[in-house]
């Protein structure tokens, strides 16, 4: 796990925002031995609805090309720590949920939350974002019915504090698009729920 970054003692943050942003995730590999488990436990969110969000990477397009230019070539990452993270994650294996969390734990939180939330000091962007971050006891926001496996909730400092994302996280080997079509045509009731 990278250090901290201490702007006494380390290099200055060199990667842009747009470029932590914008460059592919590391390649992360399914495990030769994989886990049946559904880890459905009895307090586990479950959705009334299910749908496909047909726009949803055109609305990413259209509000990072209104992302203003200074946000955008802000640094807010060194080279050291993107890399050094993208290497303890890079052709990982995944054999169950637990190994999926533990790697956006180590790759996709940081990563977010330098760009978007100014982690280990970096700049903030001119508009607020919802910190990414393992669910646990203590998120004081909403009183969810539910436990999800990640939530992107509003920062301290910034009312009303609620949760803005509740994430689930599955096995990628057991959630395939001929699965999720059949949940969403109502001919498979597997365990994959989300918030639309």
């Amino acid at each position: 796990m990278a250090a901290p970054f201490d702007p006494w003692g380390q290099a200055a943050f060199d990667l842009s925002r747009d470029y932590v942003l914008t460059h592919s995730t590391p390649p992360v590999m399914v495990s030769n031995l994989l886990t049946n488990s559904t880890t459905r436990s009895v307090y586990r969110l479950h959705w009334n609805t299910i749908a496909i969000w047909n726009d949803f990477g055109a609305r990413v397009i259209q509000y990072w090309n209104a992302v203003l230019q200074v946000d955008k070539q802000t640094n807010v990452m060194t080279g050291t720590a993107y890399g050094d993270r993208f290497r303890a994650v890079g052709n990982s294996a995944a054999g169950n949920e637990g190994d999926v969390k533990a790697l956006i734990n180590e790759f996709i939180q940081p990563a977010h939350s330098a760009a978007a939330n100014g982690r280990d000091g970096a700049p903030r962007p001119s508009d607020r974002h919802s910190h990414l971050q393992r669910w646990e006891q203590g998120v004081e926001a909403n009183a969810l019915a539910g436990i999800p496996d990640l939530v992107m909730i509003t920062e301290y400092g910034y009312a009303p504090r609620r949760v803005t994302v509740m994430v689930e996280v599955k096995n990628p080997w057991q959630v395939t698009p001929a699965r999720i079509d059949q949940v969403i045509q109502g001919t498979q009731g597997i365990a994959i729920r989300c918030v639309i």
